[in-house]
């Protein structure tokens, strides 16, 4: 019995120690894939920013004693770009901030997103959340591939739809997190190539999430997007509700 009882005490504690370690390698794994993702939407996304301000600045320097008309259009450009990038900037730092990591958060970065996407266009959004939203944990990954998802989308609403009445709605079904944004303008045809509406870069975030993408439209009845995805890594694999 005593020998017995050793040998189950040794084993619990062996247990506990590899337990640790695999939740360490986790943590240095999931660090690992911020990173990693960081570093890329560094690259893909601020990097080309950064070089379409440079290629307008070479522009309007060498414009400025011959041509001083074309060289006030690059320093407009440039200003615009410089606006683009902080804006870029703001979206990078909050994803990767800790501090942001609940529900709550993630809805106010959405009703923000939409307000000023469509602040001075042709498109009136209505930003539909619950006033009260579950205490949840969620991850950067999550509040990171969502919030571009729905930027996409609204921005193909903005860039196809046309002035128009559009809807940007979240609500929360168990451990799923669905968001949907809709308008009433052009839509679209299914049958005709394109990679605008979410037929691009919208399915394979949400799959990256565990989730999935829904697209509805109909040519002269407006476009409907919807967004589902789980809380949290735990539920990824489940079947959404």
């Amino acid at each position: 019995c005593v020998i017995g009882s050793l040998a189950i005490g040794v084993l619990a504690f062996y247990r506990q120690r590899v337990a640790r370690r695999l939740e360490g390698l986790r943590l240095q794994n999931a660090l690992a894939l911020d990173r990693a993702r960081i570093a890329r939407d560094m690259h893909d996304d601020l990097g080309t920013r950064i070089t379409l301000l440079t290629m307008d600045a070479t522009l309007a320097q060498g414009d400025l004693d011959g041509s001083p008309e074309h060289a006030r259009r690059h320093l407009g450009r440039i200003a615009g770009s410089a606006r683009d990038l902080v804006a870029a900037m703001d979206d990078l730092v909050w994803a990767v901030d800790p501090a942001n990591d609940t529900l709550d958060h993630l809805a106010d970065h959405l009703a923000r997103l939409a307000e000023d996407m469509f602040q001075g266009s042709p498109v009136r959004c209505r930003v539909e959340i619950p006033h009260v939203l579950p205490a949840r944990t969620v991850t950067s990954d999550l509040r990171h591939h969502l919030s571009l998802a729905v930027k996409e989308a609204l921005h193909n609403i903005l860039q196809h739809a046309g002035p128009c009445e559009a809807s940007l709605t979240l609500a929360i079904n168990g451990d799923w997190i669905e968001v949907v944004a809709a308008d009433s303008g052009r839509g679209f045809d299914h049958s005709v190539p394109s990679t605008g509406h979410g037929r691009g870069n919208l399915p394979h975030r949400m799959e990256a999430l565990g989730g999935t993408c829904g697209l509805e439209g109909t040519p002269g009845r407006g476009t409907r997007v919807v967004l589902r995805c789980p809380l949290s890594p735990v539920s990824m694999g489940t079947k959404p509700p």
